[in-house]
């Protein structure tokens, strides 16, 4: 083979992955629709009237999609704008409730008034029934920064709120 031959394929090659990635970037919009883009609400519910985490990054990973180029695969991150942090004041049970199903969550607990190791920490949230989780309290009363991550069916988010409960050294 000569290497005008040679060059020929490599630029067919190249054509042809530059059109499957065209068309693909094409595609991905439409899938973000289809997996529903739109933000999760995560609620609060509380033996008082409910409130809405603060959510601080959501994610949406597209499906693989598979060529005979290779494999394309991706995902969009957003940050919602900032808004108030929610803030829990009681000993009272949480129930963490997602308007989706099939999501698990870990639930980071930092305490505000030290920083020992005691007053850090990280939980599992407990699945209590369809799309609603109980929030297990920090081991020691007091003020908390509270991070909520949840992973779901090709998405994640963190969603944040603050806790104070009784008085302790946290």
């Amino acid at each position: 083979m000569d290497v005008f031959a040679l060059l020929r394929r490599l630029f067919a090659r190249a054509g042809a992955a530059v059109l499957t990635a065209t068309v693909l970037s094409a595609a991905l919009p439409a899938a973000a629709e289809a997996t529903g883009e739109r933000i999760p609400v995560v609620e609060l519910r509380l033996p008082g009237p409910d409130l809405r985490a603060a959510v601080v990054e959501h994610c949406v990973v597209f499906p693989v999609v598979v060529t005979t180029e290779g494999e394309l695969g991706g995902g969009n991150c957003r940050r919602p704008a900032a808004g108030a942090v929610p803030r829990v004041t009681g000993e009272g049970r949480i129930l963490l409730a997602v308007d989706r199903p099939g999501w698990t969550w870990q639930v980071t607990y930092r305490g505000t008034r030290s920083a020992e190791p005691a007053c850090r920490g990280t939980r599992s949230a407990v699945e209590v029934g369809e799309g609603v989780y109980r929030l297990r309290p920090p081991r020691h009363a007091g003020t908390y920064q509270v991070t909520l991550v949840g992973i779901g069916p090709q998405e994640s988010l963190r969603a944040r709120f603050d806790w104070s409960y009784g008085t302790g050294r946290c």
